[in-house]
């Protein structure tokens, strides 16, 4: 058998995960309860966050989708079936994928578990984002995409909220810290991402 890992054509709603330190994932919404992760003990070249049907990885340990692996060089080129999914942290994230079936000695239920999951895989590692970092330090205020400078009185008295991405972009809004505490109020000004 071979894996067939076209796209299927669905509106599905997709929910977005932190798959591990340093990226997030869009899962189908089906994918919910239905799928195992499994890491690398490390955080260097070479490791990885593997993802796996549930029924199968249960049944037999098999049921492998894909996995997101972190290079420092070229050196997946050699893998059979891969993707170069994003560039960041001095990493290339590369999606690996099977390509034979993964269900060998699992049940009906298990084997069409992993088959309805399969057709979904490169949609959801093409999804890969990093994951953004935000910090407050001395005046600024840095996120992964921009870097405020605030005034140094407001040091740990300011909140802020960042909105989801929209058509229009997204905004990061900034209130001052007790009175959005107390009643969702304080708003200062926001900023167009």
């Amino acid at each position: 058998n071979s894996v067939d890992r076209k796209e299927t054509a669905s509106a599905a709603t997709t929910y977005t995960i932190k798959a591990d330190f340093d990226f997030t994932l869009k899962i189908p919404s089906s994918w919910k309860g239905n799928y195992v992760i499994e890491k690398s003990k490390n955080k260097k070249n070479g490791s990885y966050v593997g993802f796996h049907s549930q029924k199968c990885h249960d049944q037999t340990g098999e049921g492998w989708l894909f996995s997101i692996m972190r290079y420092k060089d070229d050196s997946y080129t050699d893998m059979p079936s891969y993707e170069l999914v994003g560039k960041w942290n001095g990493y290339n994230y590369v999606a690996v994928y099977s390509t034979d079936v993964q269900y060998l000695g699992a049940t009906k239920a298990a084997k069409q578990q992993y088959m309805k999951m399969i057709g979904s895989v490169e949609a959801v590692s093409a999804s890969i984002k990093p994951v953004k970092k935000e910090q407050k330090t001395k005046g600024l205020y840095i996120a992964s995409d921009f870097t405020l400078k605030l005034p140094d009185n407001w040091k740990s008295n300011y909140t802020v909220k960042r909105t989801k991405s929209k058509k229009n972009g997204s905004y990061v809004a900034f209130y001052s810290k007790k009175c959005y505490e107390k009643t969702k109020e304080g708003f200062f000004f926001d900023y167009k991402i």
